[in-house]
């Protein structure tokens, strides 16, 4: 069983099982609340109890609880850089604490996914300052230019995640392993240090 996260684009959790059938999945609905919401929504899923975020594809026979995850897959971007932080950050503390791998994926590569489209479909999410995240056929990119008649999601699936991660793992791909901000964060180190008195 595979516990998918993806934090590219609001906070998502899913639980799916090795065959990609959904076992449970929760979002949040606050697309910045990323810290605040990866707690409840893994207990949730993991637990099968009520939690913060819509409910979707619940299996209330599967085996549930944190020794049943075999693999963590986590989207690795594009997205902001704190979103990103923290999901991969969950990801990570998670799959050490059960000592499973964690599998990143291309969160665009989850779009497809989720919308049964091609790698040649054109993806594109906000990237900020009137930029866009685009990606066509394995190439992203950061663009100002509109991305015309390419497919803007309203969010990743965790599920999406979790089954791309299946099929890179039975192809023998790795995803990737850094994440993709395609920005630097907005802050920056002084430029030189302070004197404490």
């Amino acid at each position: 069983m595979i516990l998918g996260i993806d934090t590219s684009m609001g906070t998502s959790v899913a639980l799916v099982a090795d065959d990609g059938a959904v076992l449970a999945e929760r979002a949040g609905d606050d697309p910045r609340g990323h810290a605040e919401l990866i707690g409840p929504l893994l207990e949730s899923v993991l637990r099968g109890s009520d939690g913060p975020g819509p409910a979707a594809g619940s299996n209330a026979r599967a085996p549930r609880g944190p020794s049943a995850v075999t693999a963590v897959a986590v989207g690795m971007g594009p997205g902001p850089y704190t979103g990103l932080r923290v999901g991969i950050a969950a990801a990570r503390a998670f799959a050490a604490a059960l000592g499973v791998p964690v599998l990143g994926v291309v969160s665009h590569e989850a779009v497809r996914e989720q919308l049964g489209l091609g790698p040649e479909a054109a993806v594109a999410t906000p990237a900020g300052r009137r930029g866009h995240y685009l990606s066509v056929d394995g190439r992203i990119e950061l663009t100002q230019q509109d991305p015309g008649d390419a497919v803007r999601p309203d969010g990743v699936s965790a599920a999406a995640v979790a089954r791309v991660a299946l099929r890179q793992r039975r192809l023998g791909e790795e995803g990737p392993q850094q994440p993709l901000y395609l920005r630097e964060p907005d802050v920056a180190p002084p430029a030189r240090s302070k004197r404490v008195r």
